[in-house]
C-alpha cells in the first residue's frame, strides 16, 4: 500500500490506513529523530527532509504525519536511554502526537508531576502511541517555566474536532488529560547536554531539524503538483480542442514553477547540510541556521504559488474536488499558516545577514 493510493481515503476518513502505519513505522518514518541507543536511526536533519518530501510528494497529510512525529521525537534526545527504551519498545516503534503549546499545568508532586489540560492541532492523535503536551509548572513562580510531558495514549482522551478544508488526512484532533501522573524522568527540557552526544541533539539545530521535515511538506506538495499536470497534460477542455501540453501558457507554466521549486528545494538542502555540518565540526551555525530558517519560509510561499498557477492554467479539469490538484491546494492552504513561515522569519534572517541580533529562540 502506498500514500498516494490511499490518499483519497485518508483525506475522507482523517486516518492513515493501519497497513500504511504499519509499513512507516517499520521503515521508521515516525521516529527519524530518535537515538540508536534505543533502536532508533537518529537521521540527520537532511535526511529528514527528504524523506518527508517524498512522502508529501505523494500526500501531503501522510508527509505531515512523518514529520509531527519524527520532530515531537527530536525532543526524546533529552529523555535517559532506560527511559525511551522503555517508551519505544523493541523494535522500535514510536508513534507521537501532541503539542508543544504550553496549553496544560503541570504540578510536582513525589517523583513527577500532575498534568492536567487540552490541547489543540494534536496530529496523528488517532494512531500514536504516545502523546507529548506541553505544560507550564504550576509551582515554579515563574508562569514561562515549560516542560514537554510524555504520555502514553491511553492516559489522554481524544477530542474530535478537526473540521477543515485542508490536511484533513492528519487527523489533528484535540486531547485532554485529567490529573495525570508524569514521571519527572519522561519531562523533557531540551538545554543542556543531550543523553546522547551526536550533533544531531545540539540546540542551535532546534529549528532546523524541527521546521525543515515542515517545509518539506510544501515542498514535496508543490512537486506532486507538477507530477499531476504532466500526467494530465495530453487532455484538453470544453472549449480548447488543444491538450494541455500542446498549449504555450501551459508549458510557460510548468517551466518556471519547476525553476522556481526546485531552486526553493536547493536553498534548503545547500542551508540545512551546511547548518550540521558546522555543528558536527564545532564551528558557529548562525548564518547557516538562519539561511535555513529563510529558505523554508521561502520554499512554502514558492510552493503555495506554484500549485496557484499550475490549477489556474489547467483550468476546468482542476475544479472537481476528484482532481488531486484541489487537494494539494486545500492541504498547502491550511499547512502556510505553521509558524515556521511567519513574516517574523524574513526579518530575523535579515537581521542574522545584517550582522545584528534576531528576536526570539532558534537563531
Amino acid at each position: 500500500m502506498t500514500a498516494a493510493a490511499c490518499a483519497v481515503e485518508i483525506e475522507s476518513t482523517q486516518l492513515l490506513p493501519t497497513d500504511l502505519v504499519r509499513s512507516m513505522s517499520e521503515a521508521g518514518l515516525f521516529q527519524m529523530y530518535v537515538r540508536p541507543a534505543v533502536g532508533g536511526p537518529a537521521h540527520d536533519p537532511l535526511v529528514a527532509y527528504l524523506a518527508v518530501e517524498a512522502l508529501a510528494r505523494a500526500d501531503a497529510s501522510v508527509g505531515w504525519l512523518s514529520m509531527v512525529s519524527s520532530t515531537t521525537a527530536w525532543l526524546t534526545g533529552w529523555l535517559p536511554d532506560a527511559v525511551l527504551q522503555e517508551m519505544v519498545g523493541d523494535p522500535c516503534d514510536f508513534r507521537v502526537a501532541g503539542s508543544s503549546k504550553p496549553l496544560g499545568v503541570a504540578t510536582r508532586v513525589d517523583g513527577g508531576y500532575r498534568v492536567t489540560g487540552q490541547w489543540d492541532f494534536s496530529s496523528g492523535i488517532m494512531h500514536a502511541n504516545w502523546v507529548m503536551a506541553g505544560c507550564r509548572l504550576a509551582d515554579s513562580g515563574n508562569p514561562s517555566t515549560i516542560r514537554m510531558m510524555f504520555l502514553p495514549i491511553d492516559a489522554v482522551r481524544i477530542v474530535e474536532t478537526w473540521a477543515v478544508v485542508g490536511m484533513r488526512g492528519t487527523g489533528s484532533h484535540d486531547m485532554i488529560a485529567t490529573d495525570v501522573f508524569v514521571p519527572e524522568e519522561r519531562a523533557a527540557l531540551a538545554t543542556g547536554p543531550a543523553q546522547s552526544p551526536l550533533p544531531l541533539y545540539s540546540p542551535r539545530l532546534l529549528r532546523v531539524c524541527t521546521h525543515g521535515p515542515v517545509a518539506a511538506v510544501t515542498v514535496g506538495a508543490a512537486l506532486g503538483a507538477i507530477d499531476d499536470l504532466v500526467s494530465i497534460a495530453d487532455r484538453a477542455t470544453t472549449l480548447n480542442a488543444k491538450s494541455l501540453k500542446q498549449r504555450p501558457e501551459v508549458q510557460r507554466t510548468i517551466a518556471d514553477v519547476t525553476a522556481r521549486v526546485h531552486s526553493a528545494r536547493a536553498f534548503i538542502i545547500e542551508n540545512v547540510r551546511d547548518a550540521y555540518e558546522q555543528v558536527s565540526n564545532d564551528r558557529d551555525p548562525t548564518v547557516a541556521v538562519a539561511q535555513s530558517r529563510l529558505a523554508f519560509a521561502h520554499a512554502c510561499a514558492e510552493s503555495v504559488r506554484a500549485i496557484d498557477e499550475i490549477i489556474r492554467v489547467v483550468g476546468t479539469p482542476a475544479a472537481h474536488l476528484s482532481s488531486p490538484l484541489q487537494r494539494r491546494a486545500r492541504d498547502l492552504m491550511v499547512a502556510q499558516h505553521f509558524p515556521s513561515f511567519d513574516i517574523s522569519i524574513y526579518e530575523n534572517a535579515g537581521k542574522v545577514l545584517l550582522g545584528l541580533e534576531p528576536e526570539g529562540p532558534g537563531w
